[in-house]
């Protein structure tokens, strides 16, 4: 009954035509759910005798580039397990991508000549009774900058 109902209604290039929607079937702009839910559709309609892992590379196959190299990265033997990565790679990349904008500083040498060739940034000179001496014990930073410390002899 089954085969007079698919000679009756079916075109004479059905078995062709689900065979070829089956090679080249492929995400494109669908999700994952989607193609996975064509995938096996067609996969049960053609009925093949394929193995585990022909229907497994088919499946990622069909997949964007994207999701095929994260998949690519795990060993997947079953297309349950194919499946799931999928979702989660394609969950992964429909994220929003965080964009850090840290504070860029300058190298150090860069800084330290730029203190020294902009007289501006200089400190202040110091009041009256401080000027001309030399404080004996210097910062690690003042180190860095004037060079080792230098002793006055008493």
């Amino acid at each position: 009954m089954r085969q007079l109902m698919r000679a009756r209604f079916l075109p004479a290039y059905y078995e062709h035509l689900l065979y070829r929607q089956y090679h080249q079937c492929s995400q494109g702009t669908r999700s994952v759910a989607v193609c996975t839910e064509q995938f096996y559709r067609l996969n049960t309609r053609n009925n093949l005798q394929e193995s585990q892992t022909q229907q497994v590379s088919r499946y990622i196959g069909g997949l964007k580039e994207s999701i095929q190299d994260q998949l690519t990265l795990h060993r997947v033997y079953h297309q349950f397990e194919a499946n799931s990565l999928a979702l989660q790679v394609e969950a992964q990349l429909s994220r929003p991508a965080i964009k850090t904008s840290f504070y860029k500083r300058p190298p150090f040498e860069h800084h330290a000549q730029s203190s020294v060739a902009n007289p501006s940034s200089n400190p202040p000179p110091l009041s009256g009774a401080s000027k001309g001496k030399r404080s004996e014990v210097s910062s690690p930073m003042e180190q860095t900058r004037a060079g080792p410390p230098q002793h006055t002899n008493p």
